[in-house]
């Protein structure tokens, strides 16, 4: 008897999910070939040059101790190349525009170099003379990127090309010449080093993004979406070769500009200035003059906004206030309590401490001479809350000015301003 249709279907599934375990295991051997191959092929004329060479895999590959480089290719081989010398395509540029910085008109880009045109390695040439095109620069590019790539996942990123040391760059220039001959056709390698110090500073920066980035777990797609555009090397054969040196740029250990420096917290206990002898306890790295009874004047002059108080015969501790040292270094002057009694409040200078943090808002002082509600009830309130913030009263005003509360303040306002007015009369 044949199977049941059901039992026949089972099994031609069986077989095929075995046929595409079979299928995914000839995949991955041929790529594991393939990418032996590759580096093989890279390798050949390396190890024909110089037998003890080891051959080395995985990321840093290309960042080997220095080898035997192959002899330098001689001018007189090659007679067609226009730009054998540094100078020879400098003296170029000046006859494209008349001056030293000009560049022809017309767009120039990633557009035209799709479009097999060549703009950023205008000045190199195979061997007959002709310039490279457009794709072929395209691929130089590439293959430089994955270099510096390499070095990046070595843990090699000077700061900027030329400090980068001389056999990462040699060996740098060797990669790149036994894939593209036509880049090895000048003297002193200054094509691919003028191709260097124009790509780096871009790839450099992205490669720092894309390392904090993956550090604070954020994915490589994303890090790599968020990378500075490389528009550094599509005005390179515009640029003076000689006139674009790379100037390191300091950054602190941590990778920071140097200007960045922690701020220190700085802890201040502030004495009432009823005590008499006043002694400051400072904690922190930012020095505070300590004030002594001499440096108390006796007749201080109120300020016209300040609030009355009534005068205290008892010493009275403010808490520790935590201030950064921003704050503590900038210059504050406690503001002077005005008494109705006889005994004089005075004004005690505290150079290094300010109540209110600036990061925190701004510290609610009432308008002088004012008889609106909103003032009135200010003058109350910072009463009872000194050192309160401007926005902390805004929400307290808000909730009370059109309730029982605010309406009294509103009579009271109505009634100073008639007494103003009667005594103007």
């Amino acid at each position: 008897m044949s199977p049941a249709p059901s039992q026949r279907i089972q099994q031609l599934e069986q077989i095929c999910a075995s046929l595409k375990q079979e299928n995914l295991l000839l995949l991955t051997e041929n790529r594991t070939v393939k990418n032996m191959c590759t580096m093989l092929v890279d390798r050949i004329p390396v190890l024909l040059t110089d037998p003890g060479t080891p051959l080395s895999s995985g990321p840093g590959r290309r960042i080997a101790p220095s080898r035997t480089p192959a002899p330098p290719p001689v001018q007189a081989d090659y007679p067609l190349i226009s730009w054998w010398n540094q100078s020879d395509w400098t003296q170029y540029l000046k006859g494209l525009s008349g001056t030293s910085t000009g560049a022809p008109a017309g767009p120039r880009g990633s557009k035209r170099a799709s479009e097999g045109i060549n703009v950023a390695l205008r000045f190199v040439q195979s061997a007959d003379g002709e310039m490279i095109s457009g794709f072929r620069a395209s691929e130089i590019k590439s293959y430089a990127t994955q270099l510096l790539n390499d070095m990046g996942l070595s843990g090699i990123e000077p700061h900027s090309w030329d400090t980068g040391g001389r056999d990462i760059q040699q060996n740098f220039y060797a990669d790149i010449y036994l894939k593209f001959p036509e880049m090895a056709l000048c003297s002193q390698d200054w094509k691919a080093r003028h191709m260097a110090i124009h790509m780096y500073p871009s790839w450099h920066t992205n490669h720092l993004k894309r390392k904090a980035k993956l550090e604070n777990g954020v994915s490589s797609k994303r890090a790599k979406k968020e990378e500075t555009p490389d528009s550094g090397l599509d005005d390179a054969m515009y640029t003076m070769p000689e006139e674009t040196p790379e100037v390191p740029v300091p950054v602190g250990l941590d990778g920071d500009d140097k200007d960045a420096v922690p701020t220190p917290k700085v802890t201040i206990k502030i004495v009432n200035p009823l005590d008499r002898t006043p002694t400051p306890e400072l904690r922190g790295e930012v020095p505070v003059p300590a004030v002594t009874p001499t440096d108390v004047p006796e007749d201080p002059v109120p300020l016209a906004d300040a609030v009355a108080l009534p005068a205290h015969s008892a010493v009275v501790s403010e808490p520790p206030v935590t201030l950064g040292a921003d704050e503590a270094a900038s210059s504050a002057t406690i503001t002077p309590i005005d008494t109705t009694t006889a005994t004089a409040t005075p004004a005690v200078d505290a150079p290094a401490a300010t109540v209110t943090p600036a990061s925190k808002g701004t510290k609610m002082t009432p308008t002088a001479g004012s008889n609106t509600a909103r003032n009135l009830c200010a003058k109350a309130w910072c009463t009872k809350h000194p050192g309160g913030l401007t926005s902390q009263y805004k929400m307290y005003w808000d909730s009370i000015k059109n309730t029982d509360e605010g309406k009294i303040w509103a009579e009271r306002s109505a009634a100073a301003i008639q007494a103003k007015k009667d005594a103007a009369k």
